[in-house]
């Protein structure tokens, strides 16, 4: 292992900090590289590749908002035996009671930054001599993701849907409902599901209609 990671991070250093964690799924640990602490996860299910990738396309994501600290990821490696490890910048996550405020307000700074880009945006294009393209982070008029993202070892599919309804109804349920059919086979939930679609669609538009109608 170390003499992989050692080849594909182009490091002479490569020392264990001592710094180990592990969670349900995956293992952790710190090593000292040429180029400064790392954190390295390791994951040997087939499935590790899918969502290590997933997982550093969304960290990259979240460090472009400049809004909350995260760790950089470096890259994903696939193992000879099987299975990734994902290697991530240390972050030292000691000690952190005392930020718990700064951290809830980041969190919601993150939430905030797509409305934010919508309307720095539009200030921008009433400016003369300005126009939209002027942030490096562009404001997303659409619900999803590039990349499919994993809830542990489930792949979540992301195609990009207009509307935040037909994403959750389309991209989580309907993906949740897809893997029963196909694991179990169970026709049974795949008619209920058509049945609570359709009362669903007509109660979610009847009280967005009286929603936005009230504004």
């Amino acid at each position: 292992m170390e003499v992989l990671l050692q080849r594909e991070l182009g490091t002479t250093t490569l020392r264990a900090s001592g710094h180990t964690s592990g969670g349900c799924i995956s293992e952790g640990q710190s090593y000292d590289t040429d180029s400064g602490r790392v954190f390295v996860k390791v994951n040997r299910k087939s499935q590790a590749r899918l969502m290590f990738d997933g997982e550093a396309a969304s960290l990259q994501a979240i460090l472009q908002t400049n809004t909350v600290r995260a760790p950089r990821p470096v890259k994903v490696i696939d193992l000879p035996s099987g299975g990734a490890a994902f290697v991530m910048e240390h972050l030292d996550m000691r000690s952190l009671n005392r930020f718990s405020a700064q951290l809830g307000e980041q969190l919601a700074d993150l939430h905030l930054h797509n409305k934010m880009l919508r309307e720095k945006q539009a200030m921008e294009q009433q400016t003369i001599g300005r126009g939209s393209g002027q942030s490096t982070v562009q404001y997303v008029d659409k619900f999803g993701f590039d990349k499919v993202t994993c809830c542990g070892y489930l792949p979540q599919e992301n195609a990009w849907q207009s509307d935040w309804i037909s994403f959750y109804s389309q991209q989580r349920l309907q993906h949740q409902l897809n893997m029963i059919e196909k694991d179990y086979g169970d026709r049974e939930a795949r008619e209920l599901w058509s049945q609570l679609q359709v009362i669903s669609n007509i109660q979610t538009h009847k009280r967005l209609s009286q929603y936005f109608s009230g504004i």
